[in-house]
């Protein structure tokens, strides 16, 4: 009667691709147009649109960052960082000038009350064996301080040692005399 086994599936025909003839599967055919394929590819040059910065959005970045940089840095050195030879005692700020004349050294002392000072209390300047006692300025006032000193006083450096003191607080600076 007949045999029980499956019957094999049927294997289909491979299927027709565009560069290969239905005549000759072993034989190819190759399509080339120099023509189609350099208007492929070739496309004509144009500048960029937009400006540099448009283009170039990491540059315009470290370029913002450093000018952010700059301008902090000449705010700080002109408008926030202490002159030279000025000092803090507590809430007062004395700034100090001395200078070599005529074989005596001039030392001023500028003394600035802030402006919520309540009362005058009493401050000590002394410098090279001079003690100067006076009244502090009032609130958001200023005083100044002048003492001529031999020229015998300064160091071997050209500085002197000034003491400030205003209500229990004090402050050594050797502050430096510019010459003649």
């Amino acid at each position: 009667m007949g045999s029980d086994k499956p019957t094999p599936p049927e294997i289909p025909e491979p299927r027709r691709t565009p560069w290969r003839d239905s005549a000759d599967l072993g034989e190819m055919k190759f399509h080339y147009q120099r023509a189609e394929r350099e208007a492929m590819h070739h496309r004509v040059w144009e500048p960029p649109t937009g400006g540099f910065f448009r283009r170039n959005r990491a540059l315009s970045l470290v370029i913002l960052d450093v000018s952010i940089v700059v301008i902090l840095f000449l705010i700080y050195l002109f408008f926030l960082r202490p002159l030279e030879g000025e000092y803090r005692v507590g809430d007062y700020r004395f700034r100090l000038e001395a200078f070599v004349f005529e074989e005596e050294l001039l030392l001023a002392a500028d003394v600035r009350a802030p402006s919520r000072a309540e009362r005058q209390p009493v401050m000590t300047f002394s410098a090279a064996g001079e003690v100067i006692q006076d009244l502090a300025p009032r609130s958001g006032g200023q005083r100044r301080i002048g003492v001529r000193l031999p020229l015998a006083v300064l160091s071997a450096d050209g500085t002197i040692s000034v003491t400030l003191e205003i209500e229990g607080e004090s402050r050594t600076v050797n502050h430096r005399a510019l010459p003649e």
